[in-house]
């Protein structure tokens, strides 16, 4: 076996699998400590501090206490009461449009909206003004942290600590290496868990503040809305997971009372996993992010009008890129592996266009990682503001390419031929990503591929445009927003 098709098996592997062991050891506990659920992820990835800098941890510490107990008293200028409150982790261009206007469209309706992320708030108005949402610059978690009083701090060091000990005995008993792969740095767990319980409160406040009948969020897994999904089940609030990942076991359990899912595929894998003993929904509502792209009302931008000059008349080929240092798929070594395949494709195929797409809001490649790009002059590193549903709405964009990202699935959903690169043969399988795209095991079938698309561009196209009108793959499609309508409904019991 050559080089090029020698399967590895990626460091993301281990990580998943610490994950879901984790997950199955804390499962019975996370009723009465829950946070040593919604610590998990930036407990085990190690995103603050570095699991092995024990110094850097420490100091993380102190900086955080710091933070907590320096907040000079902030008031809240505005009312933010409201019947449904809707958290992202991030407003990303992808999915952020339909989840305004749906703000928008309950606020028509007159239910009192309020919309989260990380560190900012914001109302939404009820007129018919285009600024119907008014975003605050200030930050709400500072806002919170700043009524904290002394004995408060106290005592979330203090319960923090036995919550360290207690997860040190629970690993322990059950799995001694996964210990050893967590509390290597024992004051990273600690610092992860004190972050945990300080969000509880501080999110516990804002819950009391804003008295919420309805909450929706993306991802129980995530640092804010488990915590969120958590405090709903307190205070006995219906709480909905706008689920927006691929479907593995490392997001599970969940924690909201109804998830919504894109297709009846990531429901099926799902159900592989999640025990269905729980009283959890699951409604299939669509991907918003197809919506999106028929919703986007942006202006061409003078990087795009750049970029349209360079490509001239050939067909384009857009490399959608991930987190780069994302432990979980270990996607540095598969994308310097793809980009290779992809500098070998665009030598080989000079009247095809090859452009390296950036994720946004996450590490990537600059042009000095990739060797010999200057000298291919069609390919092309783009500036990550461009937006994808600016390539996906151009009509040379032909053919998208990627390992695993979600973006191939919106990419078929707006009828545009979707590639799976396999750099690795052991390369995760995602159903609902290997249904709607082609597989590419070599580079030399990539070379293949795309001179077979271009004799028969045509066909290829009628035939894409005919899969992304598969109500099966792609249901609710251009109807998401009124899937999601539709359900708060039903699920507030309104009279519209």
């Amino acid at each position: 076996m050559d080089e090029e098709t020698k399967p590895y098996l990626p460091d993301g592997y281990e990580v998943n699998q610490i994950i879901i062991n984790y997950s199955k050891i804390i499962l019975p506990f996370i009723g009465k400590v829950p946070v040593l659920y919604t610590a998990r992820f930036p407990l085990i990835l190690g995103i603050k501090g570095g699991l092995n800098s024990c110094k850097e941890s420490i100091s993380e510490i102190f900086s955080y206490i710091r933070f907590i107990l320096v907040q000079n008293k902030i008031n809240v200028q505005n009312n933010y009461s409201a019947d449904i409150l809707l958290y992202f982790s991030s407003r990303k261009a992808s999915f952020q449009p339909a989840i305004d206007i749906l703000a928008e469209r309950l606020s028509e309706k007159g239910l009192k909206c309020v919309l989260l992320t990380s560190n900012l708030i914001a109302s939404v108005k009820k007129s018919g003004s285009k600024d119907n949402i008014n975003w605050t610059e200030t930050d709400f978690f500072k806002i919170f942290s700043s009524r904290l009083n002394k004995s408060t701090v106290f005592i979330m060091l203090i319960r923090s600590f036995s919550y360290t000990f207690f997860l040190g005995l629970l690993l322990i008993k059950n799995d001694r290496k996964l210990f050893w792969r967590i509390f290597v740095n024992p004051f990273h767990v600690y610092h992860e868990i004190l972050s945990a319980v300080h969000r509880f409160i501080v999110l516990d406040n804002l819950m009391s503040l804003i008295k919420p009948k309805l909450i929706i969020g993306n991802g129980d897994h995530l640092p804010f809305y488990s915590e969120i999904a958590f405090l709903a089940k307190k205070r006995r609030i219906f709480s909905i997971n706008f689920f927006n990942e691929h479907a593995s076991e490392v997001f599970l359990p969940f924690i909201s009372d109804e998830i919504w899912i894109w297709n009846r595929m990531v429901l099926d894998c799902l159900k592989k996993y999640q025990l269905f003993s729980s009283k959890q929904k699951y409604r299939i509502i669509g991907k918003a992010e197809i919506d999106n792209l028929f919703l986007s009302r942006e202006k061409e931008s003078k990087e795009e009008k750049v970029l349209k000059r360079s490509v001239k008349t050939k067909q384009v080929l857009v490399f959608l890129s991930e987190y780069v240092d994302n432990q979980m798929k270990s996607t540095r070594e598969s994308t310097l592996q793809a980009v290779s395949w992809l500098l070998f494709a665009a030598r080989k195929c000079p009247d095809w266009f090859f452009i390296f797409k950036p994720r946004p809001y996450g590490e990537s490649l600059n042009i000095s990682q990739i060797p010999l790009s200057v000298s291919v002059k069609n390919f092309l590193l783009i500036n990550s503001k461009i937006s994808l549903a600016s390539l996906l709405r151009w009509r040379k964009t032909f053919v998208l390419a990627g390992l695993s990202s979600t973006a191939l699935y919106v990419s078929a959903g707006a009828g545009k031929v979707a590639i799976r690169l396999f750099p690795s043969r052991k390369t995760i399988p995602f159903p609902v990503i290997d249904k709607i795209s082609i597989p590419i095991y070599r580079k030399d079938d990539l070379v293949k591929l795309l001179k077979k698309l271009k004799i028969s561009k045509s066909k290829v196209r009628s035939k894409a445009k005919k899969q992304s009108e598969n109500s099966i793959l792609f249901p609710y499609k251009g109807k998401v927003i009124n899937r999601m309508e539709g359900l708060i409904k039903e699920k507030l019991l309104i009279k519209y």
